[in-house]
């Protein structure tokens, strides 16, 4: 139960200091921000830090497939969107990791609101945590490198 105490104490703790920052997580006495749009500051976040983030709570603005699979990637135990899609409820549903969120969608626009998030489309048909992180990896290089504006806009919050 004690352990139950301490993910309710520190997802608190990250829904509270969302306003500050587009991503907060906590684990203890250790909190994490980033600011920043799309899935960059996640992923940042992860490679960054790692397996120090095993057992934290995220709390991030919006959430995705593709954010999900990255939580359950770097072992987040509970999870809190602003905005959470279907597809992200059930991978966290699905590997066990606690989530709530204030507004449920079907679908993650890109930034134009035109069609859905390059990385929703890209992490479709992935289920596999390490296989996402991979491939957005690869993607995220991919508009790093792209010369072309509209790319690079991709994956940047």
């Amino acid at each position: 139960m004690l352990m139950q105490d301490q993910i309710a104490q520190d997802l608190a703790k990250a829904k509270n200091l969302l306003g500050s920052a587009s991503l907060i997580a906590v684990k203890g006495n250790q909190v994490w921000q980033r600011e920043g749009r799309g899935i960059r500051p996640l992923f940042d976040l992860i490679t960054a830090l790692g397996e120090t983030l095993h057992g934290a709570v995220l709390a991030d603005v919006v959430v995705g497939k593709a954010a999900a699979l990255l939580a359950v990637y770097a072992g987040f135990r509970a999870v809190h969107a602003r905005t959470l899609s279907g597809p992200a409820l059930n991978v966290l549903k699905s590997h066990g990791v606690r989530v709530s969120y204030d507004i449920l969608t079907e679908r993650i626009l890109n930034h134009d609101q035109t069609g859905f998030c390059p990385m929703e489309m890209l992490t479709h048909n992935i289920e596999n945590p390490a296989a996402a992180y991979a491939a957005i990896a690869t993607k995220l290089k991919e508009f790093r490198n792209s010369k072309i504006k509209g790319e690079t806009q991709y994956g940047e919050r």
